[in-house]
């Protein structure tokens, strides 16, 4: 959200991120959301925050001026590429990761005990790698389909919109403006067909699709 980008930008040009614990938080989801996407110097509740604060404010600034301050204000896409680069080469364990649980949607936490990773969201349920790479697959495919029938009924409907405005007796460019759209869904919709032609987890359907036994 616009508080995680925001913290994102204080921790690019040098500041200190302070985030309340998700334990601490009415809403956990947006605590936990900036400690997935930005790395805190400090995680307190909302009472450890306000004595933080006041600890700050009483302290003299810094006199060393950080060159980070200098760089352009809008680096949050590079803290995000980087968190997921962390991601990608394996070196968020014991962190919380940029996935989401298949279940619930919460934030995962990864742990592995020697060769063996797995990841759990704060309700509970736990996935061993192999299974949350599968049902990742099963996601993507439902997503892929539901955007297929969401652009053929687009379509249609447009058509039929389209049908109504020539009978009614406007002028050819509206209707046709309408028909084009009408083109394009059908268009976004056949080249998913064809994505979806090719199978997409063909490797992963051995693994089983469970919840980590």
């Amino acid at each position: 959200g616009d508080g995680s980008a925001g913290l994102a930008m204080i921790k690019a040009h040098g500041g200190t991120a302070v985030v309340q614990d998700p334990e601490d938080a009415i809403v956990e989801s947006m605590p936990m959301t900036a400690l997935r996407l930005v790395r805190a110097d400090h995680v307190l509740s909302a009472r450890g925050i306000g004595q933080y604060l006041a600890s700050m404010s009483a302290s003299p600034p810094a006199s060393d001026k950080d060159d980070r301050m200098d760089r352009p204000i809008d680096e949050t896409a590079d803290l995000i590429q980087a968190d997921f680069a962390e991601q990608e080469n394996d070196r968020r364990s014991g962190q919380l990761t940029m996935y989401t649980c298949p279940d619930c949607g919460g934030t995962l936490w990864q742990s592995d005990a020697g060769p063996i990773a797995r990841f759990r969201c704060h309700v509970g349920h736990a996935w061993s790698i192999e299974s949350l790479l599968g049902l990742k697959s099963e996601q993507l495919e439902a997503a892929l389909w539901t955007s297929v029938r969401l652009l053929e009924e687009r379509a249609t409907l447009s058509r039929q919109v389209a049908f109504r405005v020539r009978n009614a007796g406007a002028g050819p460019d509206r209707s046709g403006r309408i028909d084009d759209q009408a083109q394009v869904d059908e268009q976004r919709a056949d080249a998913i067909r064809a994505l979806l032609d090719v199978s997409l987890d063909a490797p992963v359907r051995a693994v089983s699709h469970g919840a980590e036994n």
